[in-house]
């Protein structure tokens, strides 16, 4: 499970390269990492496993650096798998980018 996240006209995503250019990508895969806290409701996460592809990461590519925000926190119902991927997403969306979660 991770997010496919997509640039878009008003939000950007910006990769470092080794040599320290600046490329623009269209799209990249996260991973993210989360905690539930012991109230039973609030999760914080945090993605800063960024592959170019979802096939890059199984190919145990190199994680991207990218100029997308790598922590969020949020109140849910149910603490999930789900909901900490939600609660990514939706920030990154508020962010200006595009977002999907990918099962």
């Amino acid at each position: 499970m991770g997010l496919i996240i997509t640039a878009t006209e008003s939000k950007k995503i910006e990769a470092k390269g080794f040599d320290g250019a600046i490329t623009e990508l269209e799209s990249v895969y996260a991973r993210l990492e989360f905690v539930s806290r012991p109230d039973g409701k609030s999760i914080e996460t945090a993605f800063p496993y960024t592959f170019l592809t979802k096939e890059a990461y199984k190919l145990q590519a190199p994680i991207v650096q990218t100029n997308i925000p790598q922590a969020a926190a949020g109140e849910v119902l149910e603490q999930s798998l789900f909901n900490a991927h939600k609660i990514a997403a939706d920030y990154l969306t508020a962010q200006g980018f595009e977002v999907e979660i990918d099962i």
